[in-house]
């Protein structure tokens, strides 16, 4: 079985990756995670509010609050949430790649605003 999952910020600290991991129903030691590009922390500012939404979520390791205002780490949060659901860290893929450094390579709604590109993805079984 494969399962693709997207997520911005809510749907992270909304509980799509654990919806997703429930629809596969197999124990996680048969998984294998791959966490496609994102926003990299540098570039993800914040609210106070979506700071405290990954509060909420159990996901404060994953705010950088060394600057003026807070960052979020939306690859190291999906990676939080596939560990915390039984995923061993060699179990779960993907390089931090960012979407907004990477404008050859990737569109960016936040970078290029809200009539940017789109992107797409595509898995299957092997």
């Amino acid at each position: 079985a494969v399962l693709a999952v997207h997520a911005g910020w809510r749907g992270i600290v909304g509980g799509v990756v654990e919806s997703g991991l429930r629809l596969l129903a197999e124990e996680p030691d048969s998984l294998i995670a791959a966490i496609g590009p994102a926003i990299s922390c540098d570039r993800f500012e914040v609210g106070e509010e979506v700071a405290a939404a990954f509060v909420a979520a159990g996901l404060e390791q994953c705010i950088d609050r060394t600057r003026a205002k807070p960052h979020v780490d939306c690859h190291r949060a999906v990676s939080a949430i596939l560990q915390r659901n039984g995923l061993a860290p060699d179990r779960i893929d993907g390089e931090p790649i960012c979407t907004y450094v990477h404008a050859k390579d990737f569109f960016s709604a936040r970078r290029d605003g809200a009539l940017s590109g789109r992107l797409a993805a595509a898995i299957g079984p092997r």
